[in-house]
């Protein structure tokens, strides 16, 4: 530690009292300070429950000013019911700490949902002189709490809609049923919960079955990734055997492991039965074809020469306009070459598992059909026997149930997240992370608001170009599309951009983007920032990815929120007295997160080391009231030239550090530049000399000059000190073999 620096501690040093173990003691007007600065409500009540002293956010919260607080009684802060239910409570509770949710009415009669903490104040008699209360707003987390319960609700009547029975399973052989849908209660006869915990053993007919199940399973999955059974006798409660249709698929976690299996089982009965009756009776076969439950249809040379009635409903055309048709002309462009491969295999008797494509019907509406095909004699030539079941709808619950599934994990993660991490450049990069993984997008950003400067600056990006992304890295609220977003609170979607006025090209110029949607993050009416994401082609943002992404956004400003108090925290733990910068201990600690950011994003990070010169002959001259008056207003000059990302701090004594993320040499050099100029310009008059104050700047960047922290402090205390022998008020640059040379 250098003499200037012991100075300053000994100078700092009365502030704060030691016990007689050595640790600081907060003063009363440290308390007093934490007390009316806190981010959340505190009151404290007299023993007749009435309001004598608060905080200011307290008055912020409830909407009310002094009058309104001062022996307000506390009992008309709350709804009579939840007021009768806190004094309960609180009886059970007494002379004990008490933590509870509850809710308060505002002055305009707003209810807002909130979390308190209560303990009571006692004596030196123990007699309780009143009590001291803590309240914290929980409206929006609540209602982020019942956005995902009312989508897992959603997901379960989907679930429990489906008409084939579903099992979900664990991953051992034989399987144990983990869950089960209403169809597979009905379609078996057991009740839910006397199949839950079982192998499913007991729903095979014998072990012999169970044999050649566990014989097929793994072969079948690793061949086509699943096992499927078209005919497999299997038994109900009762006894009674049935014949089944059975799906088997792995369910994986995200690192593709196997985690379980998922079973389907349809009840094919009825379909047995008017096989064997088509068998039996050639016309009693012409009637159950035109009343089956599946399109049937016979094809001579790809061409169709029989359809029955429910085939016509399926496409749309009449049998008429049907036969003599090119069977392939229905089906979809798309996956004509997939289905014409799978019904090949089908009929040289490769597989007998049905396949799914999509058909184009008369009215144009696509559809999803399930296909089985096989070879027969008709009038002495090979046809082919074909049957189609619309599965449009199954396809649409499966999609939804897997949306629906994948959103609530994604809620789910995010506030997981929200609740661990207070660092919020690590929160925005999982929140888009998971944004990518449920909305097919290219790119997409995270803006937060700059009130000082009113700009939008990007704090996550990804698929951004570099170019791209500086041009957006500020913008000024109102301008660009996503300024337009955070201007009016609104959400906008442009599904083509080459058509559409509302934003200024410029921004967007050489990205190729098609289509944005933005949302605007707020938290309790404020605007904080905007998510925005954009497509490449041209597309319609469905209102379920909406819905979504404004659910992102309303966790995004809680975590904001949450973030914003914690540097209220941090600021106040580790800023340096004089110049209201960051200390030594926190910029140390800030330097190793960024340098392993840096090393994550392989982006470079520069730290310029400064050195005001000749603030010794100022002491000396003048005082040290007004050396500290020069760092002071050194520290004013270097956060007004610096951005909000940047990290300053006082280093120790007169010498002082700045942190630039993402910016390379040439960049850093510009910023030393303007602080150089700036300080350069800085006069003021003490005790009738006019007096000046000028600076040496060191600049040192990540992985230029060095590669972990100790080394880029080295490299930029050298080019410092290189500045000073130089002549001072001057830059120099590190050298990585070299002795750094002045800049200007």
């Amino acid at each position: 530690m250098n003499q200037d620096m012991k100075d300053a501690e000994q100078q700092n040093g009365p502030d704060l009292k030691k016990d007689s173990n050595g640790r600081l003691e907060l003063t009363e007007e440290n308390y007093r300070t934490i007390f009316e600065n806190s981010a959340v409500a505190i009151t404290v009540t007299n023993q007749d429950e009435k309001i004598v002293s608060w905080n200011r956010f307290t008055e912020t919260l409830l909407g009310m000013n002094r009058d309104d607080l001062y022996m307000k009684p506390v009992k008309s802060l709350y709804p009579e019911e939840e007021w009768q239910r806190i004094r309960q409570q609180n009886v059970r509770q007494k002379g004990m700490q008490h933590h509870f949710e509850t809710k308060v009415i505002r002055k305009d009669r707003q209810v807002l949902d909130v979390a308190i903490s209560l303990s009571v104040l006692k004596g030196k008699d123990g007699a309780i002189r009143g009590s001291i209360g803590i309240i914290a707003d929980i409206s929006e987390q609540k209602k982020a709490a019942e956005a995902l319960r009312r989508s897992k609700e959603l997901f379960e009547k989907t679930f429990n809609s489906q008409p084939n029975a579903i099992f979900i399973m664990d991953a051992r052989i034989p399987p144990a049923i983990i869950d089960c849908n209403k169809a597979a209660t009905e379609i078996f006869g057991y009740k839910r919960e006397e199949m839950l915990g079982r192998t499913t053993t007991f729903l095979h007919v014998n072990e012999a079955a169970e044999r050649e199940f566990e014989k097929q399973l793994y072969p079948s999955i690793r061949k086509n990734g699943f096992l499927h059974l078209p005919d497999f006798h299997m038994k109900r409660f009762d006894g009674a055997i049935f014949p089944s249709e059975n799906t088997i698929v792995p369910l994986k976690n995200d690192a593709g492991e196997r985690i379980g299996w998922v079973g389907l089982v349809q009840d094919i009965t009825g379909r047995k039965q008017s096989e064997d009756t088509l068998r039996r009776s050639e016309s009693l076969s012409r009637g159950m074809l035109e009343i089956a439950a599946t399109g049937i249809y016979l094809l001579h040379h790809g061409r169709f020469v029989y359809v029955n009635h429910l085939m016509e409903e399926i496409l749309g055309f009449t049998g008429s306009e049907l036969i003599g048709t090119e069977a392939a002309d229905y089906i979809h462009p798309e996956d004509k070459e997939t289905a014409r491969a799978r019904a090949i295999e089908a009929l040289k008797g490769r597989s007998n598992i049905p396949y799914e494509f999509r058909l184009v019907r008369k009215d144009l509406d696509i559809i999803w059909v399930s296909e089985r095909v096989k070879t027969i004699e008709y009038e002495g030539n090979h046809a082919t026997l074909g049957t189609l079941i619309d599965i449009t709808e199954r396809k649409k619950a499966e999609v939804l149930s897997q949306e629906r599934t994948k959103q609530i994990e994604t809620m789910f993660s995010i506030s997981t997240a929200v609740g661990q991490t207070l660092n919020l450049a690590d929160l925005l990069e999982v929140v888009l992370q998971k944004v990518f993984e449920v909305i097919p997008v290219k790119s997409g950003g995270v803006f937060l608001v700059d009130k000082q400067t009113n700009e939008l600056v990007l704090k996550a990006q990804r698929g951004f170009s570099g170019d791209f992304a500086r041009r957006v890295a500020r913008m000024k609220i109102g301008k660009g599309f996503a300024g337009r977003v955070a201007q009016s609170g609104k959400l906008a979607i442009v599904g083509n951009l080459s058509t559409d006025r509302r934003f200024d090209p410029i921004y967007l110029e050489g990205e190729e983007l098609q289509s944005i949607c933005s949302v605007p993050i707020m938290a309790k009416g404020d605007i904080l920032g905007v998510i925005s994401v954009g497509s490449h082609t041209s597309r319609r943002f469905h209102e379920r990815e909406v819905r979504l992404l404004d659910s992102i956004a309303t966790q995004v400003g809680i975590a904001i929120e949450n973030a914003q108090l914690y540097e209220k925290t941090v600021e106040m733990a580790f800023n340096d007295d004089v110049t209201v910068l960051y200390n030594r201990r926190y910029f140390l600690e800030e330097l190793e997160r960024e340098l392993a950011r840096a090393r994550r994003k392989r982006t470079p990070l520069s730290l310029l080391m400064m050195d005001v010169d000749g603030l010794k002959s100022i002491n000396d001259r003048f005082g040290h009231a007004q050396g500290a008056a020069f760092l002071k207003e050194l520290g004013n000059i270097i956060k007004a030239n610096t951005r909000a990302s940047d990290v300053a701090a006082r280093f120790g004594g007169d010498e002082f550090v700045l942190l630039a993320a993402e910016t390379d040499t040439r960049e850093a050099v510009e910023i030393a530049e303007r602080l150089r100029l700036e300080t350069k310009s800085y006069s003021t008059q003490i005790e009738g000399w006019d007096v000046g104050m000028s600076i040496s700047l060191g600049v040192a960047t990540f992985p230029e000059h060095a590669s972990d922290s100790e080394g880029l402090l080295k490299k930029a205390d050298e080019a410092m000190y290189e500045a000073k022998k130089a002549g001072k008020n001057r830059t120099c640059v590190a050298k990585p073999l070299t002795s750094p040379k002045p800049v200007t």
